[in-house]
């Protein structure tokens, strides 16, 4: 199966932030509003392989989109998640990072601890926790994301140069 992180059609769906070496992602299966992945441009599949200039950007990059979804679910708090490797539970084999905003009121709020056992699998609970987004509602929200990080309805997120590697 093709990367769907290195697939340009998916990222010019998905993506409402872009930065040096990383975009940000909704994702199409979100836990809680404002689910969104960070994901480097390069496809590596540990962010052991990430190179120095990858690490040294990724903190601010994870600040920056956290910032972005946080306001667009209307939250304080968040989540932050990867899951490295199949049997953690990792389903795409691109490195990438969860950023799940939390509420006081959200579905998980009276699960603080097993919500993680959930989200790892989520297959078991996908009709309670999760659904897959249609195309419509991925791009009204990837549209209204692009908004709150302050870039032009107009303007794709995705960097029109940007080639996988």
């Amino acid at each position: 199966m093709e990367c769907p992180f290195c697939d340009p059609a998916i990222l010019q769906k998905q993506c409402f932030f872009d930065r040096g070496r990383f975009l940000a992602l909704y994702s199409i299966k979100p836990f809680l509003p404002g689910h969104s992945l960070v994901v480097p441009k390069r496809h590596i599949t540990s962010l052991n392989d990430a190179s120095t200039d990858e690490k040294a950007e990724l903190v601010d990059f994870i600040n920056d989109t956290a910032s972005i979804a946080l306001r667009y679910a209307g939250a304080h708090d968040y989540d932050l998640n990867m899951q490295q490797g199949e049997v953690a539970g990792r389903e795409v084999e691109h490195a990438h990072i969860h950023i799940i905003p939390r509420r006081e009121d959200d579905v998980l709020s009276r699960a603080r601890i097993d919500w993680f056992i959930k989200f790892v699998e989520r297959g078991k609970y996908r009709d309670e926790y999760s659904t897959n987004l249609t195309d419509q509602q991925v791009s009204e929200i990837v549209k209204e994301m692009k908004t709150v990080a302050g870039m032009s309805h107009n303007k794709s997120g995705l960097d029109k140069n940007y080639k996988p590697i």
